[in-house]
């Protein structure tokens, strides 16, 4: 594992190192359908970042995300980051008023968003009465056919710039938008990476959603530092747990303490074993 010097760690620098060093290693799988190399990761976000580019994002705008489990959710946020933007993943519990107060509270000029739930964001963005534009799932993925040239923004973002606004949970008051350097995720990544004594060879499975902390740093950036594979699930399943597990061939898993007491709670299997 290459542990990046402080002022290495932003999210550009350490993609185009790992795809260099470790290109043909698997990155990030989405369990039922397929998988990125390192390589792969790397040109695809610099897409992204091109994409985002040409509907004119650049250092310092930010930018919602409204969607469930998806692979284009990460590459957009790596993406934003090698340009200096900021990438604010949103509860997808959220709805009406709440939805309204984490698009204006964030200052998102833009919000991509899946089928299921676009029409719950056109509406908050109506409410909102401020001009922000709505992003579909299908063009947001289209970006991935756009030329992968590094941005050369990329070599004036700096570990200290923000990088995401994650929203707390909200439940001594109302969800504050904590505003997280690149830096933040990749410490995150390295202590859960060095402490666990995660190596190329772990892959490290998440259902919980890429929204939260938990699924983004301590699975995402852990892998990412390890030279590992993140395996995603597109949510938990107590039904399907360990049938999932078996089929990542997951080497490790984070749980909730609610999903551990669910799981345990169903009914004995072989496929506890």
């Amino acid at each position: 594992m290459k542990i990046y010097e402080a002022q290495e760690r932003t999210i550009g620098q350490v993609l185009a190192e790992k795809a260099a060093r470790v290109g043909d290693r698997d990155c990030i799988e989405f369990l039922g359908d397929r998988s990125w190399t390192y390589q792969e990761v790397d040109a695809l976000t610099n897409s992204y970042a091109e994409g985002f580019k040409r509907l004119g994002i650049g250092r310092g705008d930010k930018v919602a995300f409204f969607m469930g489990n998806e692979p284009e959710l990460l590459f957009a946020l790596y993406g934003l980051g090698k340009i200096g933007a900021i990438g604010v993943p949103l509860n997808t519990a959220a709805k009406s008023d709440l939805l309204t107060y984490f698009l204006t509270q964030s200052e998102s000029t833009l919000v991509c968003t899946d089928k299921e739930r676009e029409d719950r964001v056109r509406a908050a963005v109506a409410s909102s009465g401020d001009d922000r534009r709505v992003l579909p799932l299908a063009e947001l993925s289209a970006f991935g056919d756009l030329p992968a040239e590094p941005p050369a923004e990329m070599t004036e973002v700096k570990p200290g710039d923000p990088h995401l606004i994650m929203f707390t949970s909200g439940t001594t008051g109302p969800s504050k938008g904590v505003v997280s350097p690149h830096s933040q995720g990749h410490a995150v990544g390295l202590e859960m990476a060095t402490r666990c004594g995660y190596g190329p060879e772990d892959r490290l499975y998440t259902c919980l959603p890429l929204f939260h902390a938990n699924a983004l740093w301590f699975s995402v950036y852990a892998a990412l530092w390890a030279d590992a594979t993140v395996v995603v699930s597109r949510q938990f399943s107590a039904r399907r747990f360990w049938t999932e597990i078996r089929e990542s061939r997951a080497t490790q898993f984070n749980a909730l303490g609610a999903m551990a007491n669910i799981v345990w709670q169903q009914p004995r299997s072989e496929l506890d074993k």
